[in-house]
């Protein structure tokens, strides 16, 4: 009896290890709201507003090294459209060519949501692609800029 005590709790603890380390596979739901709000709040835009109500819809690993995750998060405006523009264009001691980078960013933010205002609420959807590197699990997109 004794025997089949020990061989049914070597079992579990080799499932729960097995278990743990394939979900390790994929990022997790708190590293996929951390990759991805800093990637939507990077530079300016992290001025303009925030992200609330993060959630994964849904995700799956394409291989060992990528990963893709369905989500959605609402984007809250703090400021409004001519409010951002001064901020983005105005304020800044930057160059002419980082000024002219971050106003065309704004005006592709324009183009997305439109004459925004303070406190508009939008709920976004995104199907984003991480890969794993040597340093954790990072935005395919932030290559892409790079």
């Amino acid at each position: 009896m004794l025997n089949l005590f020990r061989i049914t709790t070597v079992a579990t603890v080799l499932l729960v290890i097995t278990l743990v380390t394939a979900c390790a596979n994929r990022p997790s739901d708190e590293e996929l709201r951390t990759q991805i709000t800093s990637y939507l709040l990077k530079g300016y835009r992290g001025k303009l507003y925030s992200v609330e109500n993060f959630e994964k819809i849904n995700g799956f690993k394409h291989n060992e090294n990528t990963y893709t995750a369905h989500v959605q998060y609402d984007v809250v405006f703090k400021v409004d459209l001519e409010d951002a523009t001064q901020l983005v264009t105005g304020e800044s001691n930057d160059s002419f060519l980082k000024k002219g980078s971050d106003a065309l960013g704004l005006l592709s933010l324009t183009a997305q949501y439109g004459n925004f205002k303070a406190g508009d609420r939008i709920t976004q959807e995104d199907k984003l692609v991480l890969i794993k590197t040597e340093k954790g699990w990072r935005l395919k997109q932030e290559f892409l800029e790079e």
